[in-house]
């Protein structure tokens, strides 16, 4: 490994592709794009659809959890970890609608790498760079392990 931190230099060579993971059909429908990477912060970016809306015609609050979750995965990995974390809560802020054709850009970034719990925060920011989701997270490491082959390059 040479001292570097594969993890994180992997999700640096997929910034500009579409990712989807095996084993996750949700991940290859929502389609986002990596933007940014760094240790322990990654940036999606995301084309609301008109499948993702609820019934006042803005972004699914559920669909917006799920994108976040997504995030947090990729955002582990960026650490270097190669274990498996699953989300153990997940709190949700919503402060504005997001409507369809909107680009928007979810945001991570870890606080607290410890051994068997990571603490994530991220944001969904809308075309007017207005936060319209805030979220915290704690991640519970897991006995299954990943590697780069869990995550197939889209174009």
């Amino acid at each position: 490994m040479n001292g570097e931190n594969q993890g994180l230099l992997f999700v640096k060579s997929l910034i500009g592709t579409k990712v989807q993971k095996q084993n996750s059909e949700i991940n290859g429908w929502l389609d986002n794009r990596i933007v940014d990477a760094e240790y322990g912060s990654v940036s999606y970016e995301y084309v609301v659809r008109n499948d993702m809306l609820n019934l006042n015609g803005t972004l699914h609050g559920g669909i917006m959890a799920t994108m976040i979750d997504d995030l947090m995965g990729l955002t582990v990995f960026s650490l270097g970890e190669r274990a498996f974390f699953a989300t153990l809560n997940l709190t949700l802020d919503y402060f504005a609608p997001i409507s369809l054709g909107e680009k928007v850009i979810a945001k991570s970034k870890v606080i607290k790498h410890g051994h068997k719990v990571i603490n994530i925060e991220c944001h969904l920011i809308n075309e007017d760079g207005k936060i319209a989701l805030k979220s915290s997270s704690n991640m519970i490491r897991t006995s299954k392990k990943l590697s780069e082959e869990y995550f197939i390059k889209k174009t």
